[in-house]
């Protein structure tokens, strides 16, 4: 299961599942850009992979399976806070 949660500070992603549970949270303002990649498969599934860059030069783990809508809403609230 994954969980994304945006407001006007930060992205939580949560993903759990039977093994174990992960969670990451990212203030807005630490990212400097938002990568999407997407496989054949992943469009006609709605997924995507999410990839988040740091302002540091770091990059997040990756975050596989989101849906489009995620990644839209991420980019979002960067493009929002950047205003």
């Amino acid at each position: 299961m994954k969980s994304i949660e945006v407001d006007e500070s930060s992205v939580r992603v949560e993903i759990e599942d039977p093994l174990r549970r992960e969670t990451t949270e990212i203030p807005l303002d630490e990212i400097a850009s938002v990568r999407t990649t997407q496989s054949i498969l992943g469009r006609h599934m709605d997924s995507e992979t999410l990839i988040v860059e740091s302002t540091g030069g770091g990059s997040h783990k990756p975050v596989y399976g989101l849906s489009t809508s995620d990644s839209q809403r991420i980019q979002d609230a960067i493009d929002k806070r950047k205003e």
